[in-house]
């Protein structure tokens, strides 16, 4: 079997896919992938959830677990409120760096738009 899994490791309020990247050619089942899953929880508690993927030679992938860590540390992950606070000092941040910039005027049209235009009224 020539597949690779996918593993990706989670934090607290971490998206799966913003998660810590693992391969393995080792792990083609949900079996292996609970065995490992239960394996790296034991070692760091701080790993919120786990996801397996296999993916095939042509590019495809099947999802074989994801896994919940029920012994997670709800103290490890930043609080909702400073992802809250980071977001919003980024929003800020963009809009600052936005104050007194004004778009270009649009550009005038060609001299051959001109022309084009001034027959085509000419002519009705």
């Amino acid at each position: 079997m020539s597949s690779v899994t996918e593993i990706y490791v989670c934090k607290l309020r971490q998206e799966l896919k913003k998660g810590k990247l693992f391969t393995s050619g080792d792990i083609h089942n949900r079996q292996d992938a609970e065995q490992d899953a239960r394996e790296r929880c034991s070692h760091d508690d701080t790993i919120a959830k786990i996801g397996y993927y296999v993916m095939q030679d042509d590019g495809s992938f099947k999802s074989i677990l994801l896994y919940e860590n029920p012994d997670v540390d709800p103290n490890s992950g930043p609080s909702e409120e400073m992802v809250t606070s980071e977001r919003d000092d980024l929003i800020a941040a963009a809009q600052q760096a936005h104050i007194g910039i004004s778009s270009s005027p649009k550009p005038r049209g060609s001299n051959f738009f001109k022309v084009v235009t001034f027959i085509i009224e000419e002519a009705s």
